[in-house]
């Protein structure tokens, strides 16, 4: 007599994935692109030694995923939004889990710069105008 083959153990199904928030989303997304915002730093640094290295970023995005508007808190130079605004227009994060548009808050660090020379542009090159909420 041959011995019975002992009984698989069943393996728990994992959890459904629970749908993502477009800020969740977005947000992971968004921090793959914060490189691109170091030129804003340096120049930010160049104009103003002693400015802060830790903002808040405020990227708002359309329903396909396109950046259209950003601005960073405490803007401490005044060509910073504006630097910010206009990176933020370049940058696409993929189609989102929802159509519609989405702001996203992510923490924005230029701890990491540490630039030398002059400013290369004027701040009245930037068309700097506060008062936009993006």
């Amino acid at each position: 007599m041959e011995p019975e083959p002992a009984p698989r153990p069943e393996v728990a199904k994992p959890a459904p994935r629970i749908p993502q928030t477009n800020e969740a989303w977005g947000a992971q997304r968004l921090a793959r692109h914060l490189k691109d915002y170091d030129y804003c730093g340096r120049e930010a640094i160049l104009r103003q030694k002693d400015t802060p290295r830790r903002y808040t970023l405020r990227a708002q995005f359309g329903a396909d995923g396109q950046g259209t508007g950003g601005r960073v808190e405490p803007a401490g130079v005044a060509m910073l939004n504006a630097c910010i605004r206009n990176r933020t227009r370049y940058v696409y994060l993929g189609k989102p889990p929802q159509p519609r548009d989405f702001v996203v808050e992510i923490t924005l660090s230029f701890a990491h710069l540490r630039p030398t020379g002059k400013p290369e542009t004027r701040d009245d090159q930037w068309s700097i105008r506060d008062d936009d909420a993006y």
